[in-house]
């Protein structure tokens, strides 16, 4: 009984799923055959073309950008290794200079040490201290 009671129910669904179901299909099927010949036209070919110049020069010029700030950065730093070079010179001389003044100095210690106690102090002042 229940099935007599959605008969006219079916039998409406079943006409109109009968008429709607037919367009979507040819608008899908319409819709493939116009992508499959579109990819093969000559307009669509020359798009992708210029798509692909158009990607293929940004790509140029971001890589000419890059190689400007390396070179620019290049160039700064071997600046600094330039001034690094010449302060290093500089400390060496001045570490070579100490050490040759180093050198003297000892040189003039060992002298000193080499004399004899007695020698340090000469007679006259001797005398003046004493009379002190």
């Amino acid at each position: 009984m229940a099935w007599l009671a959605l008969k006219p129910f079916a039998l409406a669904a079943w006409r109109v799923l009968t008429i709607m179901i037919p367009i979507p299909l040819a608008l899908i099927v319409a819709v493939g055959i116009w992508v499959h010949f579109d990819k093969s036209s000559a307009v669509r070919k020359a798009v992708d073309k210029a798509v692909t110049e158009l990607v293929a020069g940004a790509e140029i010029d971001a890589l000419e950008a890059q190689l400007a700030a390396e070179k620019t950065a290049r160039a700064f730093m071997e600046g600094k290794a330039a001034s690094l070079a010449e302060a290093n010179q500089r400390f060496e001389d001045a570490r070579i200079a100490a050490e040759r003044a180093n050198e003297g100095l000892s040189d003039d210690l060992e002298e000193l040490r080499s004399k004899v106690p007695g020698t340090a102090v000469d007679q006259p002042l001797f005398d003046r201290l004493r009379n002190r």
